[in-house]
C-alpha cells in the first residue's frame, strides 16, 4: 500500500486525550512530510496490523502482524507525546525513518513504545 500524507495540518487541544495526529497501522511504502500536528496524544505512530505481509524473509514471530516501512520527514509536533514507534503487543514494526522533525512542548521526541511480557518487537 503506497501512502503519501503531505502538507497536513492537525489541531486539537493539548489537554485532549486520544487525539493521535496520524496513525500508520501496518502498510508499506508510507510517507508523512511537510506537516504540522498540534494535539494531546501521539503526533505520528507506526504500529502493526495482521493484514500487512512480512517485510522480507524471517524468522518472524508466530503471531504475524507487521508495520513500519514509514518515513516521517519535515514535521512539526506541538504538545502530546511526539513520534511513537510501536505500542506493539504482538508482531514487528520495522524500517521507520524519522528526520528533520521539530518537537515543541512534547512529552517525548521519538520513542519506541513497548509493553513488558508481550510478544511485540521493533527491528531496524
Amino acid at each position: 500500500s503506497r501512502v503519501r500524507v503531505l502538507g497536513l495540518r492537525v489541531e486539537a487541544p493539548h489537554d485532549s486525550p486520544n487525539t493521535d495526529g496520524i496513525n500508520f497501522g501496518g502498510g508499506s511504502d508510507q510517507l508523512v512530510a511537510d506537516s504540522h500536528i498540534s494535539n494531546g496524544d501521539d503526533c505520528v505512530t507506526a504500529i502493526t496490523s495482521t493484514s500487512t505481509p512480512p517485510p522480507g524473509p524471517g524468522p518472524w514471530p508466530t503471531l504475524r502482524a507487521f508495520g513500519g516501512s514509514l518515513v516521517v520527514r519535515n514535521i512539526t509536533c506541538v504538545g502530546g507525546h511526539g513520534v511513537s514507534i510501536g505500542s506493539v503487543r504482538t508482531g514487528v514494526v520495522t524500517n521507520v525513518t524519522v528526520e528533520d522533525v521539530r518537537f515543541y512542548r512534547s512529552d517525548n521526541g521519538c520513542r519506541i513504545k513497548m509493553y513488558p511480557n508481550n510478544l511485540g518487537r521493533v527491528s531496524q
